[in-house]
């Protein structure tokens, strides 16, 4: 049996100087960032996906499935989020208070994407009959 003092662990996260092996974190402003998340989320559990599928090994396959799957239901709550913050009419500390009491709750977030969409599908359609007029 190896002892875990014995086994050669490298770091995860190291200094480098190669820019392309630099993962930048905190990058852009807000939102910028906010996109970045999503996307990284929907990326990885896309090439997870892509490993189980190409692997033809229904070990890997079963396996992979539970990360996928969190990383598309994180991938979708920021998707939800992104709207509660680009298209509410609230304040910014408003948007988010909403965010925060909403926590991981996909319901809860649902709902309020609802409302947000119901006053975004009203003013296009005030600004239609304005255009009409």
């Amino acid at each position: 049996m190896v002892g875990i003092n014995s086994m050669n662990f490298q770091k995860l996260f190291i200094d480098t100087n190669d820019y392309y092996r630099l993962a930048n974190i905190w990058w852009g402003d807000e939102s910028v960032q906010f996109h970045g998340y999503i996307e990284g989320y929907k990326k990885g559990a896309d090439a997870l996906v892509e490993k189980a599928i190409t692997s033809n090994n229904i070990s890997i396959l079963d396996t992979l499935v539970y990360p996928a799957l969190f990383l598309y239901r994180q991938f979708l709550e920021l998707q939800i989020k992104r709207i509660i913050l680009l298209d509410s009419e609230k304040t910014h500390d408003e948007k988010k208070d909403v965010i925060n009491i909403v926590g991981h709750n996909l319901k809860k977030a649902w709902e309020e994407v609802k409302q947000v969409s119901m006053i975004v599908l009203m003013r296009v359609i005030i600004q239609l009959l304005k255009l009409r007029n």
